[in-house]
């Protein structure tokens, strides 16, 4: 068995002291600044022509990391536009018929993107499947009649047919995306790119300058006070925590904004320290602790028996892994671990060949 020494499993900040002494005065960085492979696809995306209409982003269903990418696709030269509406109608050109008989035209958000790029959610195609095809033949460039949203009087002349020069980004997370699929084919096909919004950064020296770049903006863009060197240690330590790996610092902004946010509550000046956001994580856990320690309160009080001396052949203790449906974080539990023995037929068994036979 390998023994881990105590020094390879505990972050390290000291060949990064430089760097986080001057942490305060690195110049800022915007959150898609750190997002090269989202900003090369969009890039790829404007210049594509032919067939492939649809951009796929894999990132944080909101409505703040769509106006990041929003962002990144305006350019001033074509429109750009972005929707928080689940009402699919609203993307088509709509008419009414007053008493008259004439016809008021309303244009959609197709309209209103024509020539440029329509940034909407995935579960407004998910919540409207059946809407789905007209948005594809409309973006392949097939007319598209107006809705009518007066059915019961008729125009005297009937609204004309349009075509439309719109691509479209549908952002989402990972399982919406997956349920694309189900809704079309050719959500997998050249009919679409796929890109992701990076949720974390590789821990290097000249990552790091990017990443304290970054809380600098989010403190900037945010309004909170900005960090000395021991917050962004404390920082760089939760950060590692929340990614399991003391080589990745989380790029997300929601929980930069939510710790940050929290830690300038416990900051007495207009600088946020070690303690404070210290106190912020404690904070936090003592809000989402209830679970775990009804569970070792269970222990203490003799309801659940964990053995902690002697020996039993066959037995172990050991620690679970809890994930509570509504809870916001896993947590560890103690449990006795049993051996079963299976009988076999008899003979060796190829694990490998049964395992691809399913």
């Amino acid at each position: 068995m390998n023994q881990l020494n105590w020094k390879d499993v505990t972050p390290s900040f000291e060949q990064y002291e430089d760097i986080l002494k001057s942490a305060s005065s690195l110049p800022k960085k915007k959150f898609v600044e750190l997002q090269p492979r989202l900003l090369a696809t969009v890039e790829r995306f404007k210049k594509i022509k032919g067939l492939t209409r649809v951009l796929v982003i894999n990132c944080a269903d909101n409505t703040v990391y769509r106006k990041f990418i929003c962002d990144v696709v305006t350019d001033g030269l074509e429109p750009t536009i972005m929707t928080e509406s689940l009402d699919a109608k609203l993307l088509f050109d709509r008419y009414s018929v007053d008493l008259k008989g004439d016809v008021v035209v309303e244009a959609g958000l197709l309209s209103k993107a024509n020539g440029g790029y329509l940034i909407l959610p995935a579960n407004l195609i998910l919540a409207n499947p059946g809407y789905w095809p007209s948005i594809k033949s409309a973006i392949q460039g097939k007319p598209v009649n107006p809705l009518n949203v007066s059915p019961t009087r008729l125009p005297i002349l009937t609204a004309d047919e349009k075509e439309f020069d719109v691509k479209i980004i549908v952002t989402g997370d990972r399982n919406q995306l997956a349920d694309l699929e189900y809704v079309d084919e050719d959500f997998s096909t050249g009919l679409t790119m796929y890109t992701e919004v990076e949720e974390d950064i590789h821990l290097s020296a000249s990552n790091l300058e990017l990443y304290v770049g970054l809380v600098n903006w989010i403190c900037s863009e945010y309004g909170f006070p900005s960090l000395d060197d021991g917050a962004f240690q404390r920082l760089l330590l939760a950060g590692m925590r929340l990614t399991e790996d003391q080589h990745y610092l989380p790029l997300g902004v929601m929980w930069h904004c939510q710790l940050l946010s929290l830690a300038a509550q416990f900051s007495d000046q207009n600088i946020i320290d070690y303690v404070a956001i210290d106190k912020a994580i404690d904070d936090k856990y003592y809000r989402e602790s209830y679970l775990p320690q009804r569970a070792v309160y269970d222990i203490l009080d003799g309801q659940v028996i964990i053995e902690t001396t002697g020996e039993q052949i066959g037995q172990i203790n050991g620690l679970t892994v809890i994930d509570m449906a509504g809870h916001p974080v896993s947590y560890g539990e103690p449990a006795r671990i049993s051996c079963v023995i299976h009988f076999g037929d008899g003979d060796i068994s190829d694990v490998e060949r049964k395992a691809e036979l399913g």
